[in-house]
Formats: structure tokens, sequence, C-alpha cells
């Protein structure tokens, strides 16, 4: 039987259960069947970008379609020079307080979701068992690629949180920041109110980790932009 691990952290909400690696692959969110393909694969034309670290691994390997083979065959970031030696937690969400983070930016395949959506993210820390992120946050834009290039998608990737930046990027949120655990798939769905701005088209995701470590795979699924005649492509 699959292992649930229900995270008790206030800040995921009663509808997370993490998946432990440890379960049969076959049982696996990630491999069961799901109406949506994954638009984010690169062998559906997913491409990492853009990162503010890549010390132990490149973001593209978090958008290959198997399960993650070991650490280097995901996206690690080196440890902050600066973590403080006392963490201090938010009171309500449980989470660090912290500016410390490290960013990937991923352009999804298939011209994007469509306006109907991404429907369900996975993000995946398999492998990752005493230097996985403590959270993650995943924000989005719908980028014409008439108007902005992907160099700009990556400079105002950079900026989402520095109100005083001007850029002709929007980024949205579309999963608040959210405790992970260690060696599990995380499943998100927009059924269970898991994802913000769920009905919006989207081409570029922002993978932002607290403070620093490694995830294995990200994985979103929606319809694609390209196979309903209306890709921003």
């Amino acid at each position: 039987q699959d292992i649930i691990m229900p995270i008790t952290n206030p800040s995921t909400g009663p509808n997370i259960h993490p998946h432990s690696s440890t379960s049969p692959s076959n049982q696996l969110p990630s491999s069961l069947p799901y109406p949506h393909p994954e638009i984010s694969s690169d062998v559906r034309g997913g491409v990492g970008i853009a990162c503010s670290n890549k010390h132990y691994g490149v973001p593209s390997n978090l958008l290959r379609p198997t399960l993650g083979k070991d650490m280097g065959d995901g996206w690690e970031t080196a440890r902050h020079p600066n973590r403080p030696l006392i963490v201090r937690k938010d009171p309500v969400t449980g989470l660090q307080e912290t500016p410390l983070m490290d960013w990937s930016t991923l352009k999804l395949g298939l011209g994007g979701a469509s306006e109907e959506g991404i429907s369900r993210i996975i993000v995946d820390t398999r492998h990752f068992k005493g230097n996985f992120p403590e959270s993650v946050r995943i924000d989005g834009c719908c980028a014409n690629p008439a108007f902005v290039t992907d160099d700009e998608v990556c400079a105002s990737a950079d900026t989402v949180y520095d109100s005083s930046h001007v850029s002709k990027v929007e980024w949205f949120p579309l999963l608040n920041r959210v405790a992970l655990t260690a060696d599990a798939e995380h499943e998100f769905l927009r059924e269970n109110g898991l994802i913000e701005n769920g009905r919006r088209a989207v081409t570029h995701i922002r993978v932002s980790i607290f403070p620093d470590g490694g995830l294995s795979r990200v994985r979103v699924y929606a319809p694609p932009a390209m196979g309903n005649g209306r890709s921003h492509l």
C-alpha cells in the first residue's frame, strides 16, 4: 500500500498528503492516469531556462518524465552561507521567517497551459532526505513571445518579490508557500483549492525554494494551449 505521511505543519492545510518514494512506483501520483497531460515534461517541450544557483544540478532535470535516479538527477542549490544560527518560525504558518531562497524558471511545453488553467502540480523531493527545501512556492506568468522574450522572463523572475521593479512580465501565484517533506511526491490539486489562479493561461513558472536544497521533479498538468487552437506561440 501507498505510504501516506500527513504534514502536520499548519501552512500545508488538510488536503496535502505526501506520498513516500518507498511506495511502489506504480502507486505514486505521477504514475497514475490523469486526464490532463504533463505539459512541463521535456518530452513535450518543457525547458529549464534559468536559476539563481545550480551548484549540484540544473533546472532542466526537474522536467524529466522519469522518476529521479539519485540526487544528481535533480536540481540542488548550494547551502546559503549566511543561514542564521537560530531559526525563527512564523507562529501562524509554521514556516521559517527567512529572506533566503533560490529559484528556477521553467518554460512549459505545448505552448503552456491554456486559459482553462493548471489543474495539478507535483513537487517531488525523491532522494533528498536531509537536504530537501523547508518549503516551496510556485508563481506563473503568461508571456506572449511576440512581445516578451525568454530572456526578459528570466530577468523578471529575479525580481518577483520586488514591488519597486517595473516589468512587462506579470507574475502571479500558483502555489502559495507550503512546507515539504523528505523523499516524497507532494500532489497539489486545483479541485482541492490548493492552486491559485487555476483558470489562467501560463507559459512559464518560477519555482522558489526556501532557504535552499534540492528537488527531484516538478510536474505541471493542464490542457495545453497548442491543443485547442489558442496557442500563445
